[in-house]
């Protein structure tokens, strides 16, 4: 990491850690979505091949957000999930999506 970089996570009080998570707690976990399975509420979210979190829609726009969540799928977000169990992987509850700019792709 650069010393610019540096600065910049002391600036904003950011830190990356690795550690275990707990049952209970509500995490930031960084990765990308790699597979989807609509539900009658919202959608599961499977994560780097791993991690399940549940999301829930609104009733009128839950076709829609399920759409929105295909076309970014593949690209890294941030997922800010209650962790509901570890074993035999993560999985829980999604609160908050984070995305930055759509990627534009040029052929």
């Amino acid at each position: 990491m650069t010393n610019k970089n540096e600065n910049l996570f002391d600036q904003l009080g950011v830190e990356v850690t690795f550690d275990d998570v707990e049952v209970g707690h509500t995490y930031p976990l960084y990765g990308m979505i790699t597979q989807i399975f609509e539900t009658k509420r919202g959608a599961v979210l499977e994560l780097n091949h791993s991690i399940k979190l549940t999301v829930e829609f609104d009733k009128k726009t839950r076709q829609e957000d399920v759409e929105r969540l295909k076309i970014r799928a593949f690209e890294p977000g941030i997922f800010v999930s209650e962790i509901e169990w570890t074993h035999p992987n993560i999985g829980g509850s999604c609160k908050q999506i984070v995305f930055g700019k759509p990627q534009t792709h040029h052929a």
